[in-house]
């Protein structure tokens, strides 16, 4: 998708609609498993982490009306909480309003620190995104897209614009692109660097240093 058109749906997403977006596993082609080449970054957290729902339930980046089934699978998975059966069974949810207390609870009854700093409830998500390309679950293009939508660009981080910088040189003109080797290898570069964030660069300023 053109940066135009990523633009187009950002505003649509975030100004014409209450619909929050979820972006759990969509389906993506040319996947690439880069574990061999580095076999030291840490395999993705589970769909089901409380720690990552929460994260991205805090920067908007699940569907509203997809959070009864993501109640289920984690009363598949053992948690369980009065406020999480609720969530499971909620239908006809069509905005954030409409669930927002009840997931607020449901991370409270289940111990999940909520909510979290929206910062770092991105640098989470984004750890997460950049492990799942190295896993061979995310193709690195649809991520580092997917990414930019997370944070709109709003972000001081200089190796998120320096990511977003060479997705979007894919659409520049051919005198001014860099070559077609060029952007994916800068791109796997970066992204091994934001699969390594730790949990105290996260909390702290350390990331803008990357």
């Amino acid at each position: 998708m053109s940066f135009v058109l990523r633009l187009f749906d950002e505003l649509r997403i975030r100004y014409g609609s209450n619909l929050i977006k979820l972006r759990l596993n969509p389906p993506e082609t040319n996947l690439i498993d880069f574990k061999t080449e580095y076999p030291y970054v840490p395999e993705p957290e589970r769909r089901v982490s409380l720690n990552l729902l929460a994260a991205a339930w805090g920067c908007n980046d699940i569907y509203a009306e997809h959070m009864p089934a993501i109640a289920a699978d984690l009363l598949e998975d053992g948690y369980d909480s009065p406020s999480l059966r609720r969530l499971a069974g909620e239908i006809d949810i069509t905005h954030r309003s409409d669930v927002a207390p009840l997931v607020e609870k449901v991370f409270h009854e289940l111990n999940v620190p909520f909510p979290m700093n929206e910062k770092q409830a991105k640098l989470i998500l984004t750890r997460q995104l950049a492990r799942e390309v190295f896993a061979g679950k995310r193709n690195i293009f649809v991520a580092s897209s997917h990414l930019e939508g997370v944070w709109w660009w709003d972000s001081n981080i200089q190796i998120l614009g320096d990511l977003f910088q060479l997705n979007d040189s894919r659409s520049w003109e051919m005198k001014y692109r860099p070559s077609e080797e060029k952007i994916p290898q800068d791109m796997v570069a970066i992204f091994a660097k934001l699969a390594m964030l730790t949990d105290e660069q996260i909390a702290s300023d350390d990331v803008a240093k990357l």
